[in-house]
């Protein structure tokens, strides 16, 4: 099991670790799942996210390879910005969901942590090598820092004061620790991700933790991203999903002509869609719980995703549903441990997030 300097205090704080894609992460610290959630609502919170995949591309030498297997326009991409994209096979199926930035001359692409090595591969394929993509995962860590707070508390540790526009990237040293920093993450709240090297993470952490900054762990994360509607890969996203069943069709509008998606899959009809569902009755939707048309109880689609929102305080849920069959009213039933269940289909997000645009 492969461990950052990071994981140490994890231990230290008395977090529930779990291996996740090989890495030795925590679930949730001592004060719980549901008091990490209202931390990050409510002020700032801070996560381990130093199993993402990270790699970094020689922007001249690699901007024909980015062209052709990047979903949006890479020559589009302006310089000290991020964007969300998505890595397609020739068939129009994830491969991956990432973010990609610019800066300077450099392009950072932070993919999934189980996938990194798929994404790799797929760039080796393409013609990525030794001298225009290096991967930077193992000699680097990464916090996210998530919340209103979250300038409030850079602008604390920081010498000079950050001023960062969302989906904008720089680098600036917090104290003596020189980090890229981008407002980026995965929870719907205002937030930054920071890289920095595995000596200094250590000192950051406890930095932040001195400045009453809260870990939280992977089930809260969880949640947090269930509310804002975000996809998980391997729940909502798979190499059979397109982007058009997923509901991100404006983050696959490339025009250019090297794009190895086949044209025809780029602006198909799908079947199914992604959508929210809203439970009006006690219960908490799972993954694979089916959801029944609420006259006929035929099975019209299927939860890729549910917790019980502390937000909300209700049970929600993401789930595929076929197109032909969505509820006139928006009612149905979730079949839940074999108890027709009320719900609502629901708009996407849950909560007032604009966490990818």
């Amino acid at each position: 099991m492969k461990k950052t300097e990071l994981n140490i205090a994890h231990i230290l704080d008395d977090a529930k670790m779990v291996d996740f894609a090989g890495w030795n992460m925590p679930l949730h610290y001592k004060n719980g799942i549901i008091s990490e959630v209202k931390t990050v609502r409510n002020s700032v919170g801070m996560f381990d996210v130093s199993h993402m995949g990270r790699i970094k591309f020689h922007k001249d030498k690699s901007i024909d390879i980015l062209d052709k297997l990047i979903s949006i326009n890479i020559d589009k991409l302006q310089d000290g910005k991020c964007k969300y994209n998505l890595i397609c096979n020739e068939s129009g199926g994830i491969i991956d969901d990432a973010i990609i930035s610019n800066l300077n001359d450099e392009i950072y692409l932070v993919v999934n942590a189980i996938n990194s090595k798929k994404v790799i591969n797929w760039f080796y394929k393409y013609g990525a090598n030794n001298t225009n993509m290096k991967v930077i995962t193992n000699e680097s860590s990464m916090i996210a820092l998530q919340g209103p707070d979250t300038f409030k508390i850079l602008n604390i540790i920081s010498d000079k004061e950050i001023i960062l526009p969302k989906f904008g990237i720089l680098k600036i040293q917090l104290k003596d620790i020189n980090c890229l920093i981008s407002a980026t993450g995965y929870t719907g709240e205002n937030g930054v991700e920071i890289i920095t090297n595995n000596k200094d993470i250590n000192k950051l952490w406890n930095l932040l933790i001195k400045n009453n900054v809260n870990p939280c762990g992977l089930a809260s994360r969880d949640i947090l991203r269930i509310e804002a509607g975000l996809p998980l890969y391997g729940n909502e996203l798979n190499e059979k999903i397109t982007p058009l069943e997923a509901g991100l069709q404006k983050f696959a509008n490339t025009n250019s002509k090297n794009y190895i998606v086949d044209q025809k899959f780029r602006n198909y009809s799908p079947i199914k869609r992604l959508v929210g569902i809203k439970l009006i009755e006690k219960g908490i939707p799972r993954k694979n719980q089916t959801l029944l048309d609420i006259n006929s109880n035929k099975v019209i689609g299927e939860v890729s995703s549910g917790t019980f929102s502390p937000t909300l305080n209700c049970g929600i849920g993401l789930a595929y549903i076929k197109i032909k069959q969505l509820p006139e009213n928006n009612a149905l039933f979730v079949d839940i441990r074999g108890k027709k269940t009320k719900a609502m289909l629901v708009d996407l997000p849950f909560t007032n997030s604009k966490a990818l645009e």
